[in-house]
Formats: C-alpha cells, structure tokens, sequence
C-alpha cells in the first residue's frame, strides 16, 4: 500500500522450537486485532516461502531502557508521566478485548517523537482470554508451569509460590 517503511517481524516454520512456532502464530492472530496509537501497528501478517511474518510499523526512536540509559538512567517525573499514561492506554485497549501482554518490561516500551510519545510492542507471549477470573489465573499460571518471558519483570509474588519453576525450558536449582 504506497511507499511506506516497514519493520518486518519473522519466524521460520522449519525451526525445531514448535512452541515458539506456536506462539508466533498467535502473536500473528493477536496483533491484527489492535487499532490504538499507544500499541505499534500491524499492517499485514502472513506465511511466505519458509516464514511467517508480521509487517508493521517501522518505529524511530529508542526502547524505553535504552532511552532511560540516554539520559543517564533518569528522567524527571512531568517527562515520565504522559509515557506512563499513554503505555498504561495502549494496555488498557488490549485487555478491553481480552489481550493480556503478560511481557511488559522497558524493552518492549517504545519511545518515539521525540520522547514523547509511547507505544507498546512485541506481544509474543501475550495471550487473548475471556475476561473471567478464572481464566486469568489459568493463563497467569499455565498447567505446564512454564512461565516465559524476563524473569527480572515477574511478580514477586510468581516467584515466592513458584520457587522451581521452568523458565523457557531452563530449570531452576
């Protein structure tokens, strides 16, 4: 559609990594849904020769932990404030249709304009759910007890009544 750059997000179907394979495919269901200007946008997801694809919006600018380091790992709280807010908008709109990130963390926080603007990305472990209670618990502790993700972002508390959980396939000791 036009001239447009693009940033293309890519999982080969020939991997050993079938669970990989699999949640790329639901990234793929997922980020089509999206339509909010806190969350990245996704122009077409598809299978191309050996890959599958999600095309999106090419972002300028610098992830949230890298541009916190750019200003020396501090920024004042009126400059923090709107990015919190806007992020915080584009999680909102996700769980208004039962999309629950469960990712969040400053590498996948986007800063752009300049600075002032923010954009939530990269819903590789995100999840759509009915939003009931029970389910929730189900996805926040799945049946496999495998939890993904940086586990430096976990909720103390996952970590307190999951002392020997499976980290992306890594046991710990």
């Amino acid at each position: 559609q036009g001239d447009r750059s693009i940033a293309l997000k890519l999982f080969r179907r020939d991997t050993r990594d079938p669970k990989g394979y699999a949640r790329f495919r639901a990234e793929m269901k997922i980020t089509t849904r999206f339509r909010h200007p806190n969350i990245v946008k996704v122009y077409e997801v598809g299978v191309w020769r050996s890959a599958c694809y999600i095309a999106m919006e090419l972002l300028s600018g610098l992830d949230l932990f890298d541009w916190l380091r750019s200003k020396g790992g501090r920024a004042p709280l009126l400059e923090l404030q709107p990015l919190r807010v806007q992020a915080l908008g584009g999680l909102h709109a996700a769980h208004g249709i039962g999309v629950i990130h469960r990712d969040i963390r400053p590498r996948n926080l986007f800063i752009v304009d300049g600075g002032t603007r923010c954009k939530v990305m990269d819903f590789g472990l995100a999840v759509a759910v009915i939003l009931d209670a029970t389910i929730i618990r189900m996805v926040l502790v799945p049946a496999s007890m495998e939890l993904l993700g940086d586990r430096n972002w976990y909720f103390p508390s996952w970590l307190e009544w999951l002392p020997k959980i499976s980290i992306e396939g890594n046991h710990e000791r």
